[in-house]
């Protein structure tokens, strides 16, 4: 079972043994673009990128800023792999 909130502009996905966002992986791959990469354009650091793709847990100005990057709609880019 997945769960999906989001709270104080932060979406939250819970669930048991997924892969989270395996199609951000996939656009990130199919641009050239590093963690790193993806994160200075988010204005933060790798760490803490790396962290948020682990965690599931994006700001809506982030996702909002990846819908951008990757010109892809929510569902597609923030798909979870069960």
């Amino acid at each position: 079972m997945i769960y999906i909130y989001i709270i104080n502009d932060t979406l939250t996905i819970m669930a048991k043994q997924v892969r989270m966002f395996p199609n951000l992986e996939i656009e990130q791959v199919r641009n050239g673009h590093s963690n790193k990469y993806v994160a200075e354009k988010l204005g933060m650091t790798l760490q803490a990128y790396c962290s948020r793709k682990k965690s599931g847990e994006f700001l809506m100005s982030e996702i909002v800023a990846l819908l951008q990057i990757y010109n892809k709609p929510f569902e597609y880019l923030f798909w979870i792999e069960e």
